[in-house]
């Protein structure tokens, strides 16, 4: 069975040529990367945070597993969501999934054919030939809950799996229905949001967990998930790129996204 490209000509060129322009490689920034919480807007806004983690990855990687929320589908607390696909497509090529062995996993093919959260990561993939794995995940009941979820993570890294938590941060507006700043709230967001992302670098999740549902962070339990899997085997996280909608296109407005980027490598060794 294949994953369908859902989401190419829309959320993403169609064409080739295209859509190579923008998976192509990024900045040079040492390399090393194994896991990285990164946005999963259309690639015209998420293209060069996905790019330059991928243009980082440690040299042993040969699939990515993604974890992302669910945009379209209510899911059960506590568990993940798989699926059984064996390949997704992408205007570039078909790329190998791999179903990763996540105990009490619920497999649900819909959820994942339908997540953009999921897509935007393929081509990026087909590009370097790696396989991808694909897991979707609710909300959580509470620490002891996460710390599990994080645990089953955990037993999958093998120095040759990378891990991504799929997030945009805060959705800003009367659009989603959050101004806790008011109007021009632009600054004060981005700032709560690089406060946040400090505390995944360190694990703090007991810092985000009460605040998560104030918040309009979209992805923040696999972000969650991903930090606590980095804690175990000592990663180094640090925030590499941050950015808003309204910045990327030149505009001003009290509607945007804001995205940050956070790559764990190994050691001592910073980007």
């Amino acid at each position: 069975m294949e994953r369908r490209a859902l989401f190419a000509g829309s959320w993403y060129p169609a064409d080739r040529h295209g859509l190579e322009a923008i998976v192509s490689a990024g900045r040079d920034l040492g390399g090393g990367a194994l896991m990285g919480v990164l946005p999963h807007a259309g690639l015209m806004f998420s293209g060069r945070f996905i790019r330059d983690f991928f243009s980082n990855l440690d040299s042993r990687v040969d699939r990515v597993l993604v974890i992302s929320p669910s945009h379209y589908h209510v899911l059960p607390e506590d568990t993940f969501v798989i699926s059984s696909f064996d390949s997704a497509a992408s205007p570039l090529s078909s790329v190998p999934v791999f179903r990763p062995d996540l105990p009490g996993a619920m497999v649900c093919d819909e959820a994942i054919q339908s997540e953009h959260a999921l897509e935007m990561f393929i081509p990026f993939c087909a590009a370097r030939s790696l396989a991808v794995g694909f897991a979707v995940v609710g909300d959580v009941s509470g620490r002891d809950a996460l710390d599990a979820l994080s645990r089953d993570v955990r037993a999958l890294l093998d120095g040759r799996t990378a891990l991504i938590a799929s997030s945009d941060f805060t959705h800003y507006g009367r659009r989603f229905g959050y101004m806790p700043y008011g109007a021009d709230g632009e600054k004060k967001a981005v700032a709560e949001d690089l406060r946040i992302a400090s505390l995944l670098c360190r694990a703090d999740v007991d810092g985000i967990l009460p605040i998560r549902h104030r918040r309009t962070i979209c992805g923040i339990v696999p972000a969650m998930i991903v930090s606590l899997a980095a804690s175990s085997p000592g990663l180094v996280g640090q925030v590499v790129d941050s950015g808003t909608s309204c910045g990327i296109l030149g505009t001003s407005g009290d509607d945007f996204v804001s995205y940050v980027s956070i790559f764990w490598r190994c050691g001592d060794e910073r980007l």
